[in-house]
């Protein structure tokens, strides 16, 4: 996993100042209250461990420990691999147990915030159709048509509800949409077997 320069440098801070466990501890606690809040709100450093400390090193101590626990659960990390990750900055024992325990309580948490921040498609569930005849426009001139009214019912997978988009078409615009799909589906199946 690559971490940006800056949250490397977060990192290294940890270790040069260094960070007892219980201050990890604290600094860790306010930033999984921070990451997994409602609502976004200024860090507090208010506790004893972190008030001894200078204030632009427990800044940088503070992103770059919000950048490694956004990474680590962007990727789904498990806390082994978290844990070699820490032996690369120097972490001691204890403050890498004190990181994977906080990191694995907070885990589910963080991957939900980052799924609901992520974007996301809507799947199409259904598709319902009729077919309606039509004798006058909206200028009431005689028309005799033939028109489809076709629904699309999707589902955000982000969101409970459900979202229905309906048109209506004449056959020709039917076929012709028709033709599009074949002609995407066609392509999918190319790509699949490449």
């Amino acid at each position: 996993m690559e971490l940006a320069s800056t949250v490397r440098a977060g990192l290294s801070a940890c270790t040069a100042t260094p960070l007892s466990p219980s201050a990890l501890h604290d600094l860790l606690r306010i930033c999984f209250s921070a990451l997994c809040a409602r609502h976004p709100h200024e860090p507090e450093f208010d506790s004893e461990e972190l008030s001894s400390l200078n204030g632009a090193t427990l800044k940088l101590c503070h992103f770059g420990l919000m950048g490694l626990i956004l990474e680590a659960a962007r990727h789904a990390m498990e806390p082994t691999e978290l844990g070699e990750l820490l032996d690369e900055y120097k972490f001691s024992m204890e403050c890498k147990r004190v990181f994977t325990s906080a990191y694995q309580m907070h885990f589910e948490k963080l991957s939900d915030v980052l799924r609901a921040l992520s974007p996301s498609s809507p799947v199409l569930t259904d598709v319902s159709w009729r077919l309606g005849y039509s004798i006058r426009n909206n200028f009431l001139h005689r028309v005799d048509q033939l028109n489809y009214e076709i629904m699309f019912h999707s589902e955000n997978m982000m969101s409970p509800s459900s979202k229905d988009v309906s048109f209506s078409c004449s056959p020709e615009q039917l076929q012709d949409l028709i033709a599009k799909l074949k002609d995407a589906m066609k392509s999918i199946e190319k790509a699949g077997q490449a």
